[in-house]
């Protein structure tokens, strides 16, 4: 829309009756200033006790959360990294003695974990989608598919969902406590235009209304002129969208505080997101109108020290936040920021209400009322608990103690060997240069003037290993191997399996994949589930109206109203591995014996064979499968079927001209007389359109030359044989008796 707007756009019948309830133009685009049906909750509309009451909420709940957290959360969290890092700092507190000695540590958390992860990722993000959107009613089929088109396009083209999956699912397998968070970002170019309209153009106030409520525009300021009472007025911004979607983002365990009085995180009083920002970030929102109190906030800027997760993960975190600062530029000042999710009361309606509350320690910076309608963190957990948030087990704790038994046996291992090398000798340094012998010189200098070096120096047994090392090594390993499923045999490494029946390492496979299986579920039903109804939702409430979106290489328009439906999420994960080569080889049984046959009997039809093929290009691993087939509800698809079918039309006609010139000639055989005459007898003409009706056309002019030509030789024939039977007769004799004569008549013809 330009500055000069202008009454293009048309108005409805239904628009121009509405105008009989507005007295000018000044009451028509005062309605579109701001809504009515809106009550604003702000620090602005808030009163003093309300700020407090709120507030006083927030900063117990925050209290609370931080208690949590450094009493169980992050203690856990921590334990649990170390685990799966085989962290040597952690090795020797344990193993204070034999890490002296030797800092190997087994890795099988971290290894078990690693195998694991590619299987989960496959589950959610292979050829199937994880969940299927599909409508309640029927008629809502053709919706859900557009709808599940959309958060599809949201995840993977919007947001990196690969990567955010393979994050959330390496912390749930690292410290069973991944977090993800969802929100929506809506950014515009906002230009302030001015402009007068006459006080009786209905047509551009009403295409100013409409596009006010399109979002394309909003309306500032309206007043009529005093020095043109027929002019008015208008003061708009025009808008251009420049993002309008739904983020999902992985957050740190360490930026989650909660309370721990529920089961889940949408059901507790007080969840909040814990950042870290600069100074700018908070002058960038009052800019924009969204904080207030900013600069009391950067003066006291809260708890800014990393806590000891965040710590280990960056240690030179908290360095950095104080060399980076610019003196006491407030700009470049880091500050804590509190962005949390509670439920208060806020005006004695004995009701609670979902509220967001931004502050920086006990400045209230932002109040409203939480429009999500939910708190937009979702955990994901390898093994979840269903009374709490954090789960008192993870898949660490699984195994830690093998790895910690087995990192043990195999430290002593390695020292018994280091000394078994380079055993321990007792020396007499009074008689010895002790000196070198430490440094190890070729010659040593020894007193050995009666008694022989043997008396000074000789070699201390060194303990052997218990013979049963070696098996509670292998016992260690079987059992890692049998609570983790990962073996040898579905990791590759076994080059023995090579030599095993296909049946049996199916089953391996089979059995070793049920773990996963079973994780990818469970994570399916209360992880990914809640976080893509929660996309569906910002969509259902954030979308603009007729938004377009390229899907599949074509521009979708997406109405608002089509989204809002009633669905059901059905889940496709956790059906383990070696699923997709069995889904190709159905499809494919599917397509060459199935499909034909119902097609015949008329249950299947074009459509269903593009599924078919479509959804096996797909197992294979091609996407856009537009380059090998083409839909055919598609315009050129219905362009193809429309001259398929004039060419069988044209077809079809054909063969029933031809049926009828057959019955025609039969009808002729019918009723004319049948005549009997050799092929040799006929006209040349004749022989030439008798051979052209049995599809052996010949030329006429060739077929004329070789009738020709015969004649001639024929003709020739008969004039030699009439001659010889002249020369014969005058050269024989008369014959005196019949028998004679009849007897060499014979041997003239043959000669």
């Amino acid at each position: 829309m330009d500055g000069n707007v202008n009454g293009a756009i048309h108005i409805t019948e239904e628009a121009n009756d509405g105008l009989g309830s507005v007295n000018n133009l000044t009451d028509l685009l005062t309605s579109f200033l701001q809504p009515t049906n809106k009550k604003e909750v702000s620090l602005s509309t808030l009163s003093k006790k309300q700020i407090d009451k709120i507030m006083t909420s927030a900063e117990n709940g925050l209290r609370l959360a931080r208690q949590y957290y450094t009493g169980t959360v992050e203690p856990a969290v921590t334990r649990r990294a170390q685990i799966y890092d085989a962290d040597k700092d952690y090795y020797k507190s344990k193993f204070p003695r034999l890490t002296e000695k030797t800092t190997w540590r087994s890795r099988d958390v971290q290894v078990a974990c690693e195998w694991i992860l590619p299987s989960l990722l496959e589950a959610f993000t292979g050829g199937d989608e994880p969940i299927d959107i599909k409508g309640v009613d029927a008629n809502d089929d053709l919706k859900a598919k557009n709808l599940q088109q959309i958060v599809t396009y949201q995840m993977t083209r919007k947001n990196d969902q690969h990567s955010l999956l393979e994050f959330c699912f390496k912390e749930a397998l690292k410290t069973n406590f991944g977090i993800a968070k969802v929100w929506w970002k809506h950014e515009e170019d906002r230009t302030k235009y001015k402009m007068l309209i006459p006080n009786d153009d209905i047509d551009v106030a009403m295409a100013l209304g409409e596009e006010a409520q399109r979002g394309n525009l909003e309306i500032k300021k309206i007043e009529p002129l005093e020095e043109a009472p027929d002019l008015i007025k208008v003061v708009f911004d025009k808008i251009k969208v420049t993002a309008n979607y739904p983020v999902i983002e992985f957050i740190n365990p360490a930026e989650l505080l909660f309370t721990p009085e529920a089961a889940t995180l949408q059901t507790t009083k007080f969840v909040a997101h814990r950042k870290v920002v600069q100074g700018d970030y908070l002058k960038r929102k009052e800019e924009e109108g969204v904080y207030r109190n900013v600069d009391e906030a950067i003066k006291k800027r809260g708890n800014i020290t990393p806590t000891s997760l965040e710590a280990a993960d960056n240690k030179d975190l908290n360095r950095m936040r104080s060399s980076l600062s610019d003196s006491d530029d407030a700009a470049s000042k880091y500050v804590e920021l509190i962005e949390a999710y509670i439920d208060v009361d806020y005006n004695n309606d004995g009701i609670l209400e979902h509220m967001l509350v931004h502050m920086v320690d006990d400045v209230p910076l932002r109040i409203s009322i939480n429009e999500f309608g939910f708190v937009p963190f979702f955990s994901c957990c390898s093994s979840y608990s269903p009374n709490v948030v954090f789960g008192q087990y993870s898949f660490s704790d699984l195994i830690e103690q093998h790895q910690d038994l087995k990192t043990a046996l195999i430290k002593q291992m390695i020292i018994n060997i280091a000394q078994q090398n380079a055993g321990q000798k007792a020396v007499d340094a009074s008689k010895v240069d002790f000196d070198a012998l430490l440094n190890g010189e070729e010659f040593v200098n020894v007193n050995a003037a009666d008694n022989p070096i043997g008396n000074y120096i000789y070699a201390i047994d060194t303990p052997q290993l218990s013979p049963v090392t070696m098996d509670l090594l292998n016992y260690v390993q079987s059992e890692v191997e049998s609570q983790t499923g990962s073996t040898k045999y579905n990791q590759g490494l076994d080059s023995n399996s090579l030599n095993k029946t296909a049946t049996g390492i199916s089953m391996i496979m089979t059995a070793a994949d049920k773990r996963v299986k079973l994780m990818a579920r469970s994570i399916a039903e209360r992880f990914y589930v809640p976080l893509v109804k929660a996309i569906i939702v910002l969509d259902q409430k954030y979308l603009r109206d007729e938004e377009v979106i390229r899907i599949n290489n074509e521009n979708v328009s997406i109405r608002k109203e089509d989204l809002d439906i009633d669905y059901d999420l059905i889940i496709n994960v956790g059906e383990g591995a070696g699923t997709k080569e069995t889904r190709i080889q159905y499809l494919m049984l599917l397509i060459q014996q199935l499909i034909p046959l119902l097609v015949q009997s008329g249950v299947a039809n074009e459509n269903t064979i593009y599924n078919a093929a479509k959804d096996l290009l797909q197992e294979m691993g091609l996407r856009s499968t537009l380059a090998f087939l083409q839909d055919p509800q598609s315009p050129e698809g219905q362009q193809a079927k429309a001259a398929a079918k004039q060419q069988q039309q044209q077809l079809l006609a054909a063969q029933q001209q031809e049926k009828a010139a057959e019955q025609q000639v039969e009808m002729l055989k019918a009723i004319l007389p049948r005549i009997s005459i050799k092929y040799e007898d006929l006209p040349i003409g004749a022989k030439s359109q008798l051979l052209t009706v049995i599809g052996l056309g010949v030329d006429t002019g060739e077929l004329i030359a070789k009738e020709l030509l015969n004649g001639e030789t024929i003709k020739g024939a008969a004039d030699t044989q009439a001659a010889a039977n002249d020369n014969n007769s005058q050269r024989r004799p008369a014959a005196k008796a019949g028998g004679t004569q009849a007897a060499a008549t014979p041997a003239s013809a043959s000669r």
